[in-house]
């Protein structure tokens, strides 16, 4: 029942999509109104429990963020970071050749690689 139920509305939002889209010429203000209605967002940061209750004051809220966010990043941090030598490296890289018939064929859905450009990128290119 339930899988019958979820089917039958993604066939109706997909019908609704469709007729949107054959009617766009006609009656423009529909899809501007989906559109709109799409990429509403909030514009304010919603209320934060502090001391279980609700904080409404937009300052107090930077306050309490402000705080929380100090005592995360303090300096006080037993964690050291060493970077490792550099020296060791032995190799220099002298040119890269880039074949558009392999940038083109690499999907677009994967991460950036060892160059740190994603694919995208290199296909509008």
């Amino acid at each position: 029942m339930r899988n019958q139920t979820t089917n039958q509305i993604k066939q109706l939002k997909r019908r609704f999509k469709e007729q949107l889209a054959e009617n766009v010429r006609d009656n423009p203000n529909s899809f501007w109104f989906y559109v709109a209605q799409k990429c509403r967002s909030r514009r304010t940061v919603p209320d934060v429990m502090h001391n279980r209750q609700p904080v409404a004051d937009p300052e107090l809220k930077v306050e309490i963020f402000s705080q929380q966010s100090a005592s995360v990043f303090s300096s006080t941090s037993s964690i050291v970071f060493h970077p490792p030598p550099m020296n060791d490296v032995q190799h220099n890289i002298e040119s890269i050749l880039i074949n558009n018939s392999i940038v083109i064929k690499e999907p677009m859905s994967v991460s950036a690689g060892p160059d740190f450009i994603h694919p995208c990128i290199l296909h509008e290119y």
